[in-house]
């Protein structure tokens, strides 16, 4: 296992889920660890689990990933707290907008790609600005940024666009020794995956529907996270991993979501989902059954 003693990574989102997994990850591995969330409460419970082992190994810093200014606060906490920035992980996210395209509201829209694009736009700025050679920044993105059928609409759109940012920031930041990379789950059980989701007949489907017959844990992308954040990683550039279990390389066919049951669409919903925030998630409405 690789250490990283002297080193600081910034996770957003990891007040739970992924964000979490990450973040006990990285300070097993030797990190100091800021977790960033908007739900100050799931932040303090992931430093509290980690500082319970390490004792003074993680902080949490409060950051609405939709604001400039949030983002810059969380930056500098790392470098005010911690002394700089080595890693920064943008995780935070949610379901977003769902429903049908010709019902999806332009700002259930709008506020989907606010925190899962410009969300990562902002991390990435504002960690270019404070990180030295050799920084590294990973992006989640997803599954369904590899196809039209891995999930809602603007959710899947969000994504290509988070997997396109990876790549043209790796250009422009490779000359500077800041690696930029990305790590696509798949179906994988988080608060935010079981958000309205049947979970007994997701486990009867899903030996049907990847090439590995069981759920995607949190744990198995903080692996692939802690990866692209160390030094075995350190030829790759603009990449995106898949870690879905085979879902890709199986052609799940254009309905994967609906023959898994956590397609809304399907159950004739519309609306906006926002995933642990502490944010209430909304149905707007019922599509019309003419």
């Amino acid at each position: 296992m690789q250490t990283h003693h002297d080193e600081v990574a910034l996770i957003t989102g990891a007040g739970s889920g992924i964000g979490r997994a990450t973040a006990v990850r990285f300070a097993s591995d030797g990190y100091r660890v800021v977790i960033a969330d908007l739900n100050e409460s799931n932040a303090r419970e992931t430093a509290a689990t980690i500082n319970e082992l390490s004792p003074g190994r993680a902080t949490t810093v409060r950051a609405d990933v939709r604001l400039e200014e949030d983002v810059e606060r969380m930056v500098r906490s790392s470098i005010d707290t911690y002394g700089g920035l080595d890693v920064l992980v943008n995780n935070a996210g949610l379901g977003g907008a769902f429903g049908s395209v010709t019902e999806t509201s332009v700002e259930d829209w709008d506020f989907t790609f606010e925190v899962l694009v410009r969300g990562v736009f902002l991390g990435v700025k504002h960690a270019a600005r404070a990180m030295r050679d050799g920084g590294r920044i990973v992006n989640i993105a997803s599954i369904a940024a590899y196809s039209g059928s891995s999930g809602p609409l603007a959710y899947t759109a969000a994504k290509h666009a988070v997997v396109g940012l990876t790549r043209a920031a790796a250009v422009e930041l490779g000359p500077r020794g800041i690696r930029v990379n990305a790590v696509s789950p798949g179906v994988i059980r988080t608060p935010l995956m079981e958000t309205g989701a049947d979970t007994a007949h997701l486990d009867s489907v899903l030996p049907l529907s990847q090439l590995t017959p069981r759920w995607g844990q949190s744990e198995d992308i903080a692996g692939a996270i802690a990866f692209l954040a160390g030094k075995d990683s350190r030829f790759m550039n603009g990449e995106s991993i898949l870690v879905d279990g085979g879902v890709v390389a199986a052609g799940p066919g254009p309905a994967m979501f609906e023959h898994l049951g956590t397609d809304p669409k399907s159950k004739g919903l519309v609306g906006v989902n926002r995933g642990t925030t502490g944010e209430r998630s909304m149905v707007r409405k019922r599509i019309s059954s003419n």
